[in-house]
C-alpha cells in the first residue's frame, strides 16, 4: 500500500487495458484471470469499515509507540538536508502521520506595514510535510501549495506556504482581526489535521503549551529552533 493508503485512507486503484493481436497469448489471459480472482476473494474475505473498527484504528495509529517510530512507506523520501539541527528521515515521519502541528510564534514580521501586526509565521524548513507536502528540496522563495485552515471554527480558506528565502517554510495566517485574532506575536499556534489539506487553527495558553510539549516529547517530536522558539508535533 501507498503512504496515502496508509497514512491518510485514500487509495487509487489502476485499470490495465491488454490488446493483442491474435490469436490472445495464454499466459496472459491467464495472468488476468488469476488477478481477478484473487482480487474477488480478497474482497469477499475483507472486514467491511464501521465507526468502532475506524476508532479502534485511530487509536492504535495516535498510540505514542507508533507515533515515534512510525512504519516508513515507499513514499518517503529520505531527508537530503545535511545542515545543523535539520530535520532527520524519522522526524520527517513523524511529521508526517501526526494529527496536530504546534509552534511558539516568536515575533511576527511586519509584513503588513508597521503598525498593523503581521501574518506571516516563520517555521522549521520542511515543516511543510506536516501539512501535506513533500521534502524535496525547492529553490527559495518558491509557492509550495496552499492550505485550507479555519480559525476557532470559522470559514475554512486558502492560506499560502511558501519556501522563503531565509531558508525557512513560511505560512501565511489569517489577517489579525479579521478572521483571525487581534494579533500572533508571541503566541502559541496549534493546527489539528481534520482531512488531508484541511487544518483547524486555535491559540493555547502557557499552560497548554506545556501539555503539548509533554506529549510531543514522548514521542521524540519536540523541537527547538536556532532562534530559541520551540515547535513539535503528536
Amino acid at each position: 500500500m501507498s503512504r496515502s493508503g496508509l497514512s491518510r485512507g485514500v487509495e487509487a486503484g489502476l485499470v490495465v487495458s491488454v490488446s493483442r493481436v491474435l490469436p490472445d497469448e495464454p499466459s496472459a489471459t491467464a495472468a488476468i484471470h488469476a488477478m481477478r480472482t484473487w482480487f474477488s476473494a480478497t474482497w469477499v474475505d475483507s472486514t467491511p469499515l464501521s465507526a468502532p473498527l475506524l476508532t479502534n484504528y485511530r487509536q492504535i495509529f495516535e498510540h505514542k509507540d507508533n507515533l515515534k517510530a512510525p512504519a516508513p512507506t515507499e513514499d518517503d523520501v529520505a531527508s537530503t538536508d545535511t545542515g545543523r539541527g535539520a530535520l532527520s528521515t524519522k522526524d520527517l515521519h513523524r511529521l508526517r502521520v501526526c494529527r496536530y502541528f504546534w509552534i511558539d510564534a516568536g515575533n511576527i514580521t511586519k509584513n503588513r506595514g508597521p503598525n498593523l501586526p503581521g501574518n506571516q509565521l516563520m517555521m522549521k524548513r520542511l515543516s511543510r510535510v506536516f501539512f501535506g507536502f513533500g521534502s524535496t528540496a525547492v529553490p527559495e522563495n518558491t509557492h509550495i501549495g496552499d492550505v485550507e485552515i479555519c480559525f476557532n471554527g470559522g470559514q475554512g480558506a486558502p492560506f499560502s506556504l511558501t519556501y522563503s528565502d531565509n531558508k525557512m517554510d513560511k505560512l501565511v495566517l489569517p489577517i489579525p482581526g479579521a478572521g483571525g485574532p487581534p494579533a500572533y506575536d508571541n503566541e502559541y499556534l496549534l493546527f489539528e489535521r481534520t482531512r488531508p489539506g484541511v487544518f483547524k487553527f486555535s491559540i493555547g495558553t502557557k499552560a497548554t503549551k506545556a501539555q503539548w510539549f509533554k506529549r510531543s516529547a514522548a514521542i521524540e517530536g519536540a523541537f527547538r529552533m536556532s532562534s530559541g522558539r520551540e515547535w513539535g508535533v503528536f
